[in-house]
């Protein structure tokens, strides 16, 4: 029985070990277990190894910038330098998968830099004024143009004042509050991505800071400039301090793509007097890339160039020449490998024939002259200007002195009505609040019963306030004036006042010259005349926010006595224009003379010309060498601080210099057209004696008024003689 059993193994073993079928069977055996054991080893035995060594390759040409060349005067004093510093940037590597996660990440970082005091970087020109209206800020036409162009995302000027895709107008001429709405649904700033573009959408919104959109506005446009250029870093802030970088390196994690960088920010010194001399770099814009680039093709988007003065008349000579290198990045934008390098070329450095004692003197020279004509003439009554005889002799009352201070916005408006505003100033808002509304009334009940006086009859305060509400109505794009509405009789006899402002807009209403669809407008309203009235309504709604309007409403408040110059000097300390001064303060309090307090602060500089903006505020003054006919100084006044502008632009403080009434960012020296006076003497002279009409000896009397030609021009010493 065991012996037919072992028998039949035998044969089964035999019939096996013959069969074709074993050699196939192994085979398949030792194939799966090799592949069983290398799966084994990848996944776990070697993961990690291959994780950390599995890369996708990308080779990329980067440009490295050079070095700036250095400015100098005469005497080798060092006028312009490159400081090096950190900054912030980002490099889109496509780690963050669209606009809103950028967005998500951008506005925690925005916040962590403002709270350490840094400036945003950005190309968006728009900021907000004291009164908190947003405005542009762009320095052309041209620019305004290329901004609209790109946010719009048309090629053609022809599209303006159409339609977008999603029923948006896209106007030519914007009101500021309208386009930077506009701008903030194309970057989907404030807007969650699942409701996005859908007709329900502002059910799809999250509540934003709005200072901290307007960065992230920034950024984001910043961004989408420079989006065709894969792996350039473009800046997010410059100049940071070394406990704003360990916190953003801290939390590394929450910033993907945001780097470190070593950099070089433009610093000046002697800012204040060679500001117009030496002007100032910043990111170039498309106009003048577009011309550096005919230059030397080697400039691209997102470059710092000179953008005023010397720095942009000696840019290529300033700028050097640029390097290059070669990477390799992993999946992640790291860099495996550089090669290929060629190190960049440093600038020129520049010496200039000016002399840094010498303008700093003369700077203040005129400086303490204009402070000395303003004390001349200021007065504490009122002057009557049909009364004066000489224009030179002009006196200036001490209540446009006062309301200076807020028109030139040396004092805030918006801190008046603060809630932990001073006394002074909670008093000055109350008289503002009175004021404003009683003056708001008396102008809706002119315009709505279409008050016919002609516009030249008027008092001299409406008249003010009509040319008020027509430049709200031109600034802010609801009135433009066309080649046609220029040649009707109804604009021709506004414009010469031989119409009343009331008469006009009623006139323009009903020949469409307004543009209603920016105001609020209730379409149950359809005849002409309620039409009429809720544009009025809408008009005037929009005006209590316009700050020049704000602004003549304090005018006729000093003017009138309701706010006092007690007052106003106490709002200089209260508003830190002054250093406080508890004596000064108690003085002014208990009933000391604000007009000599404002003299003396005037006479001894704390409170400068500049500041007050009165005629005269300005002046210029430039030395030549007579022997070699090298300038030894070339000054402005004012001047302003070009290191603000320097890496990042402070669009605050720009847009504080664009509103100045004394015109900082103008260049007395250069630009001024005015009469040569006594210096052309020379000139007559000197032709006189060539033609031998006088002799070296020959005395003239200038009786002070020239005559002829039936002119009659007055010298400044008429009626006297010299």
């Amino acid at each position: 029985m065991f012996s037919d059993l072992f028998e039949i193994i035998l044969y089964g073993l035999k019939k096996v070990l013959t069969s074709r079928l074993l050699v196939l069977g192994l085979l398949v055996v030792v194939m799966f277990s090799s592949l069983i054991f290398k799966l084994y080893d990848l996944q776990v035995v070697r993961s990690s190894y291959y994780q950390e060594n599995y890369t996708q390759l990308t080779r990329k040409t980067q440009t490295t910038e050079a070095t700036r060349g250095k400015i100098y005067d005469r005497n080798g004093e060092l006028l312009a330098y490159n400081e090096l510093t950190y900054s912030v940037t980002f490099t889109d590597t496509g780690r963050l998968s669209d606009g809103f996660a950028k967005n998500e990440m951008l506005i925690p970082l925005i916040e962590l830099l403002t709270r350490h005091g840094v400036d945003i970087a950005g190309s968006f020109p728009m900021s907000r004024d004291a009164g908190g209206n947003l405005v542009f800020t762009t320095r052309t036409e041209g620019e305004k143009r290329v901004l609209l162009m790109n946010i719009y995302g048309i090629s053609d000027t022809a599209d303006f004042d159409t339609e977008d895709r999603y029923g948006k107008i896209m106007y030519a001429n914007p009101d500021p509050e309208y386009f930077y709405n506009y701008a903030l649904h194309k970057f989907g700033i404030g807007f969650k991505r699942e409701g996005y573009n859908r007709k329900n959408e502002a059910d799809y919104t999250y509540e934003l800071d709005p200072d901290v959109a307007l960065k992230l506005l920034n950024l984001r446009y910043s961004m989408y400039l420079m989006s065709y250029m894969k792996y350039e870093a473009v800046d997010i802030a410059h100049n940071l301090d070394l406990s704003t970088v360990t916190e953003i390196l801290e939390r590394g994690s929450e910033f993907p793509d945001v780097a470190i960088e070593e950099s070089y920010l433009r610093k000046y010194n002697y800012s204040q007097y060679y500001s117009h001399i030496l002007g100032y770099t910043g990111v170039a814009d498309p106009e003048k890339l577009k011309e550096l680039k005919e230059l030397d093709e080697s400039y691209e988007d997102g470059d710092v160039v000179g953008r005023a003065g010397l720095e942009e008349i000696m840019e290529t000579d300033l700028a050097g020449t640029k390097g290059s290198r070669t990477l390799m990045l992993d999946s992640e934008g790291r860099i495996l490998e550089v090669y290929d390098v060629v190190e960049p070329k440093t600038g020129d450095d520049l010496y200039l024939t000016l002399d840094t004692e010498l303008m700093r003197a003369v700077y203040h020279i005129l400086e303490q002259k204009l402070a000395g004509i303003l004390c001349a003439r200021l007065v504490d009554y009122d002057v009557n200007l049909d009364d004066v005889q000489d224009t030179t002799k002009i006196q200036i009352p001490v209540k446009d002195a006062y309301f200076q201070l807020i028109n030139n916005n040396v004092l805030a408006m918006s801190e008046f009505a603060r809630p932990d505003a001073s006394g002074p100033e909670m008093e000055m808002y109350a008289s503002y609040q009175s004021q404003i509304a009683s003056m708001t009334r008396e102008l809706r009940d002119l315009l709505v019963t279409r008050n016919t006086v002609s516009f030249n009859d008027q008092p001299a305060y409406l008249q003010d306030f009509y040319n008020c509400l027509y430049d709200y109505l031109t600034s802010s794009g609801i009135f433009t004036v066309t080649e046609a509405i220029r040649n009707d009789e109804m604009y021709r006899n506004w414009n010469t006042g031989k119409a009343g402002f009331p008469e006009f807009l009623h006139y323009a209403i009903d020949n469409s010259w307004i543009n209603v669809t920016t105001l609020s407008h209730d379409s149950r309203y359809t005849t002409t005349e309620e039409t009429y009235a809720m544009t009025v309504e809408a008009i005037l709604d929009q005006m209590q926010s316009y700050t020049p309007y704000g602004k003549l409403i304090y005018k006729y408040l000093i003017k009138d006595g309701v706010i006092s110059g007690r007052q106003v000097c106490l709002a200089l300390y209260y508003q830190g224009v002054l250093p406080w001064d508890e004596e000064a303060v108690g003085n002014l309090s208990a009933g000391g003379s604000p007009y000599q307090f404002l003299y003396g602060k005037i006479q001894n500089l704390e409170i400068t010309p500049a500041q007050l903006a009165l005629d005269p505020c300005t002046a210029s003054c430039s030395v030549i060498d007579v022997n070699t006919g090298d300038p030894l100084a070339i000054v402005s006044y004012p001047g302003y601080d070009n290191n603000m502008f320097s890496g990042t632009v402070n669009a605050s403080y720009y847009h504080s210099l664009l509103n100045d009434l004394s015109r900082p960012l103008y260049n007395n020296a250069t630009q001024a057209r005015t009469a040569p006076g006594s210096t052309f003497k020379m000139m007559t002279a000197f032709a006189g004696l060539q033609e031998g009409v006088i002799d070296p000896y020959e005395q003239i009397l200038d009786g002070g008024i020239f005559t002829e030609n039936n002119l009659k021009l007055r010298c400044w010493i008429y009626p006297d003689s010299h």
